[in-house]
Parts: C-alpha cells; sequence; structure tokens
C-alpha cells in the first residue's frame, strides 16, 4: 500500500495487480477489464467456483481431493494453476503434492483487502486527530459494502465458507456503521442524509439484530428524521421480543 495524501489510499498494491471482487459480486479484472475464466480445458463456472474455495481459504492447505470433488473435475487444479498463471498470479499459487495454498501476494488483491485497509488508514488518521482525512478515507469504503461473501458459492456442507460469509456480513456491517458515525458526528446538515444512508444499508449485512436497528434510531434522531427514528426503535423493539421468545 502506498499513500498518496493523508487522506486517500492508493490501490492496487501493484499497476498489474489482478483484482477480484467477492462482495456481492464475483469477477477478476486487471485495469478494470475483464479477466477470462479459461484453464486446461476446464469450464469457466468450474474455474469460478474452485478458485472460490481457495479465495475462502486463503493462505490454508487446501486438498487437491477437495477441489476435484467440489467441482467434479480431475483437472481442475492444473485448470486454476494455467488461469492463474495467465492472469499474472502464478507466485501466489502455491503448489504442493497433495496440497494447494493460495497465498497473498502483490499480484492480487481483493475489495476485501482494499476495505481492510481502508478502516486501518482510517483508524490511523482518528488517533492522530485529522477527522477530516478519516471522513475521506471512509467515504470510500461506501461502494465495497456489495454484499455477501462469494454469493454464487455453494457446497457440500463439508466444504461450507459459512464461518467467512458470517466474518464478511459482520465487517461489512462494522464498516457502514462507523461511516454513518464519522458522517453525523460533523454536524453537517448535508451529512445527515447520507449518514442514515449507510446506516440503513448496515442493516441488510444483520436483519434480525436490535441493536442495528437501535443504531439506525440513533443516526436518525441525530440527523432530524424523527419520524424514521421512532420506525427503526419499533423494529429494535420487535426484534428483541422475537429474541427472547
Amino acid at each position: 500500500m502506498s499513500i498518496g495524501c493523508e487522506s486517500t489510499v492508493m490501490f492496487p498494491p501493484t499497476l498489474q495487480a489482478v483484482y477480484i471482487r467477492t462482495l456481492g459480486a464475483y469477477e477478476a479484472t486487471r485495469d478494470a477489464v475483464q479477466l477470462n475464466w479459461q484453464g486446461a480445458g476446464v469450464g469457466a463456472r468450474k474455474l469460478q467456483r474452485g478458485l472460490s474455495h481457495l479465495l475462502a481459504k486463503r493462505d490454508q492447505l487446501v486438498g487437491r481431493e477437495v477441489l476435484i470433488e467440489l467441482t467434479e473435475t480431475r483437472n481442475i487444479v492444473s485448470g486454476i494453476k494455467t488461469m492463474l498463471c495467465r492472469w499474472g498470479m502464478k507466485p501466489a499459487f502455491d503448489l504442493r503434492s497433495l496440497n494447494v495454498i493460495l497465498m497473498r501476494h502483490t499480484s492480487w488483491y481483493t475489495d476485501g483487502d482494499r476495505l481492510e485497509e481502508l478502516l486501518k488508514r482510517a483508524a490511523q488518521l482518528e488517533a492522530s486527530g485529522d477527522l477530516a482525512g478519516r471522513l475521506a478515507v471512509l467515504e470510500q469504503i461506501e461502494p465495497l459494502c456489495g454484499g455477501r461473501f462469494l454469493p454464487d458459492y455453494d457446497s457440500v456442507p463439508e466444504y461450507s465458507i459459512d464461518d467467512e460469509v458470517a466474518f464478511w456480513q459482520l465487517r461489512q456491517k462494522e464498516a457502514l456503521q462507523t461511516l454513518a458515525w464519522a458522517r453525523i458526528a460533523t454536524n453537517d446538515p448535508h451529512l445527515c442524509a447520507p449518514a442514515l444512508r449507510a446506516a440503513v444499508r448496515a442493516l441488510r449485512f444483520d436483519p434480525e439484530n436490535p441493536t442495528a436497528y437501535q443504531f439506525a434510531a440513533d443516526i436518525a434522531r441525530r440527523g432530524s428524521h424523527e419520524a424514521r427514528a421512532r420506525h427503526y426503535e419499533a423494529l429494535a423493539r420487535y426484534y428483541e421480543r422475537c429474541h427472547d421468545n
């Protein structure tokens, strides 16, 4: 990561890095041009499924047989290797006799990586007292919070990525709530509606949590949206009762 100025995080990590979207969408691009899913004669959907599992288990050993069973394709490892080499990601793919590892490397990054870097930079700016710079950095996170992690992934239960999905649901909710609070804390009337928008977007990542609705109510009230504050408070009470039953 290189910092262009105090309020901007610069990406990609290298000029030719592959960018893989995983939050609410699944695609790979370089320089904003979509990359082809081709390798060793393996179909695109099977390559996408196999790479999805490696993305979810990044930096972890994944058995060759796991990928074969997931995709029902004997040469899936060769297909993924060929494709990643074409994409320029060869250094990130560690091929072993029984296992493979997709490693963190400057040849590629994801929208989740970008989100984490922005949140880290925002925390650094807050610690230094640069609240305007912090807000400028946080403004970049809203389009990254696109939805479910690897939304098209499906598998047999033993190869589930439920833990990873849950992590990114929570992370996106927290990021949007951080943005909402940073906006409303400026006391700028022009940022009241955007603050509430971020708080409401956060609800979709934790739709049955009463505290998320109470947070939206607090943001609405700070922005003088009393009717909407009462609406979200009512929903918070409803979900509290649901949890109590």
